[in-house]
């Protein structure tokens, strides 16, 4: 396996091997097999030594020594050849060197006696020789076991130079000739430094070859995961390529100075530009045109410049001038040095999303004039109805005042309560169409529970009497009394639900149950109206709190209404967090069950009910100027004040309604917010800036108005009014406007909302 095809594995497996090899123990057993395998080589000196020693006339002196030292090499051997069996089994690698050096103690002993037994016994060249010879096996050993076990190595390099030097001492003029031993110390002293400097180089070529080697298997590692990562990348590349280019989306890649290097066949497609016409252009130039967003496309290119991505939508041309919008998102590449090297942009064609999406705003459009038309048609049409009703039912107000005949007062009372059932249907529908506008608000302020549910009951139980029904207000386990809510808006729910328990009960008895459960600061209320009237079926229950909805055809024919009082109930008590649920059978009767979770709040809290008896009479003299530019409403109220010690002033429009305060100086203002010339609001806002110029005490104004919207009433605040009273106008009602503005000068004026519509 070549180097550029070698696996990172295989690579691994070749430098964990080597490690193992060239470890303590790797080279301990690798010195062993080596020595085993050149026994032979040894012996063969042996051998040689052996027969020049039998030369010299000792054949059996020879034998003895040849026996010797072939069982030394045989002892050292068998010793060795247990090494791996005891490194498998386990074995300290220390204690297997210490019997490495035990078995090369064996070998060279033999060794040692031979030399001595030849030196002691024979003299001359030929018993130097065969020493010399000897000692060539020493060497042979220590060349071939010093790499891998420098130990055995040094032990056979000292043997060798204590014999060599001996040997060189023995020589003098006895033995040999003077020429010839010095001949011989020389020949010895060239051998000793020779085979000392293959010592060197033998230990020098060890090292320099594992570390060669080592190198080589590190490179070979380097270059398997280099290698590795090239495939790898190559991999990636061709599947991103393969991607890119049978992408549905458009993939443009430019270079680092904004011009197109690459497009894939959706880019061609989608745009009608060929690659060959779309390289080397900028795709600004390529593709923007006259209606191209400036904006947008500066915020692409100061994003580009920034080196930040970006995700943006901008309308395109395509090659045949046709637009299309897409949604592009590029993306800068940053090289090693900080520059953009290329910049990846990815395109999807939006236009048909764009289409929709400018569909809806245009449906949205329309749909929010419809909603300013309805508004403002409701608007008009409480406006146009409730004038007229303010004088049908004022006037028979004033009416039943007067002397009667008994069929007359039931003719007015007949006209009195047609106009406020007629009234109610007004009011139902204004009420619905806040709700359904999101415009309804819900207040919070403390108020008790039971006092609520009272009222509300009071209201209608000279209904029930007339009715001949049971009337019951119960309480069941009030556990907390004093809560914060809409206290208005929770009893006209109740009105609406006892009134339909009376309306649909012929015979028999409403009955009202409340209860709360307080956990913690959160206080649990249920009020239960129940009825024995005539019922709704399981399939009728699904469908009595939608809008304009009934029971049935009969139960409209018969008992009347619009079919909102409990739609309308149910999404106020929604929007309060609660909701109104029903449980009933048909000619038995029905239970209604409103369901709140109200905040509790502390007795100290809770404002105290005004008492209509505290009301202090209105002052004489009291200078009040009416601006309306009704006939039938200026009759009306000045009916209503006839028998009151007030001094009034009349005012057809907002014009003259200024000019009167200038010149009547009135004590209280009641403005009609709709009059020609100048408005009830711009006639208020002309009074205010003309008391500011006079540094003037601000007086009181009411506003009179048959538009009953929350704008209305903000609008006129902002006018600078401080009341709000809505038409029909009610003697009472009016009365206790006109004595609470008074009292509330004395502190400065607040706006104070009181509705005859709603009770």
């Amino acid at each position: 396996m070549t180097v550029a095809k070698q696996k990172p594995e295989t690579a691994q497996r070749d430098i964990d091997a080597f490690k193992e090899r060239t470890s303590s123990l790797g080279l301990l057993l690798t010195y062993a097999e080596s020595a085993i395998t050149y026994s032979l080589q040894r012996l063969l000196f042996v051998v040689i030594a052996c027969l020049g020693l039998s030369q010299l006339g000792s054949p059996v002196l020879a034998f003895n020594l040849f026996l010797a030292m072939s069982l030394g090499e045989l002892l050292e051997v068998g010793i060795l050849r247990h090494l791996p069996v005891g490194a498998a089994q386990g074995a300290e690698t220390l204690d297997l060197r210490i019997m490495a050096c035990i078995a090369v103690v064996i070998q060279i002993l033999p060794v040692f006696i031979a030399v001595t037994i030849t030196m002691q016994h024979y003299t001359g060249p030929p018993a130097y020789l065969v020493a010399l010879t000897l000692c060539f096996s020493l060497i042979i050993n220590f060349g071939v076991c010093f790499p891998q076990f420098p130990p055995g190595a040094l032990l056979r390099l000292g043997l060798f130079l204590s014999i060599v030097l001996w040997m060189a001492f023995r020589i003098d003029a006895e033995t040999v000739t003077a020429g010839a031993g010095l001949s011989f110390q020389v020949a010895t002293a060239t051998g000793t430094v020779l085979f000392s400097l293959l010592t060197v180089q033998l230990m020098s070529s060890a090292r320099t070859k594992r570390q060669t080697v080592r190198a080589l298997l590190n490179r070979n590692l380097d270059m398997a995961l280099t290698m590795q990562d090239l495939r790898r990348k190559e991999g990636e590349a061709r599947r991103l390529a393969t991607v890119a280019q049978y992408a549905n989306d458009c993939v443009v890649v430019s270079g680092g100075d904004g011009r197109i290097e690459w497009v894939n066949d959706s880019f061609v497609r989608t745009t009608g530009y060929s690659p060959d016409e779309a390289i080397g252009q900028t795709p600004g130039d390529l593709l923007n045109g006259p209606e191209t967003s400036r904006e947008t496309t500066d915020a692409i290119a100061n994003s580009l410049a920034e080196q930040k991505p970006i995700r943006t939508e901008v309308l395109n041309y395509r090659k045949d001038g046709s637009t299309i919008w897409v949604e592009t998102s590029l993306m800068p590449v940053i090289g090693s040095d900080g520059a953009t090297e290329a910049v990846v942009g990815v395109e999807r064609d939006i236009s048909i999303a764009k289409e929709r999406e400018l569909e809806l705003a245009e449906a949205r459009r329309r749909a929010e004039a419809g909603a300013r038309a309805k508004s403002k048609f409701l608007a008009t049409m409480s406006h146009e109805i409730r004038t007229p009703m303010n004088g049908i039912i004022g006037m028979t107000d004033l009416l039943e005042d007067t002397e009667l005949t008994p069929a007359q007062r039931d003719y007015v009372q007949t006209i009195s309560g047609s106009a406020e059932a007629l009234l109610q249907i007004i009011n139902d529908i204004l009420d619905f169409s806040r709700l359904d506008d999101g415009k309804m608000t819900i207040s919070t302020r403390a108020f008790s529970l039971t006092s609520c549910v009272e009222e509300a009951a009071r209201l209608l139980s000279p209904l029930a009497h007339a009715k001949g029904l049971e009337f019951h207000v119960g309480f069941s386990g009030i556990s907390a009394n004093d809560v914060l809510g809409d206290d208005g808006r929770i009893r006209q729910i109740l009105i609406n639900l006892i009134g339909n328990a009376v309306k649909f009960t012929s015979e028999g008895s409403v009955r009202i149950v409340a209860s709360s459960a307080r956990q913690g600061d959160i206080v649990n209320v249920q009020i239960a109206i129940e009825d024995d009237g005539i019922g709704i079926s399981h399939k009728q229950q699904a469908a009595i709190f939608n809008s304009f909805t009934q029971a049935d055809d009969d139960t409209a024919r018969t008992y009347g209404g619009t079919g909102l009082g409990l739609a309308i109930s149910r999404m106020l008590a929604q929007e309060m967090g609660g909701d109104i649920t029903v449980s009933s059978q048909p000619d038995i009767g029905s239970i209604f069950t409103l369901s709140l979770r109200l905040s509790a709040a502390e007795l100290s809290t809770t404002s105290p009910t005004a008492d209509p008896t505290a009301l202090q009479d209105l002052p004489s003299g009291l200078r009040l100027l009416v601006a309306e530019d009704n006939k039938t409403n200026r009759r009306l109220i000045k009916a209503m004040l006839a028998s009151l010690d007030i001094d009034l002033e009349f005012a057809e429009n907002g014009f003259e309604a200024v000019e009167a305060t200038q010149r009547f100086h009135p004590d209280l203002i009641l403005m009609d917010m709709s009059m020609p010339r100048v408005s009830g609001p711009g006639a208020s806002r002309r009074i205010r800036y003309l008391e500011q110029k006079a540094n003037q005490t601000p007086v009181p104004i009411v506003a009179l108005t048959a538009n009953a919207f929350e704008s209305d009433r903000e609008a006129c605040e902002q006018a600078g009014m401080t009341g709000f009273l809505t038409k029909p106008i009610r003697k009472d009602r009016l009365i206790t406007e006109i004595l609470a503005q008074l009292s509330a000068t004395e502190d400065g004026p607040a706006m104070a909302v009181v509705s005859s519509a709603t009770g």
